[in-house]
């Protein structure tokens, strides 16, 4: 079963292409998942299929805070921390 993880920015600190990258930068060498598309432009919508590990999310979402302190990452709707 596919799992959905959103995140929300302030435009200010990031933008779409940052938030593609630290994603692809945190996430395991074996992970599948989609490319991420934004739906609005402060938020990026990823897909992950199959296995991936609880660490890779921590590593996004410390990503996300180095940059963004107020970033939310949603994970199938609801607050990942």
């Amino acid at each position: 079963m596919p799992t959905r993880l959103r995140v929300t920015f302030n435009p200010n600190y990031l933008d779409v292409p940052t938030v593609q990258q630290l994603f692809y930068e945190a996430m395991d060498a074996g992970a599948r998942f989609s490319r991420g598309w934004s739906p609005a432009p402060a938020e990026v919508t990823f897909t992950l299929y199959g296995r991936y590990s609880a660490l890779s999310l921590q590593r996004f979402r410390r990503l996300l805070h180095h940059h963004d302190s107020f970033a939310r990452l949603l994970v199938d709707g609801r607050l990942y921390s």
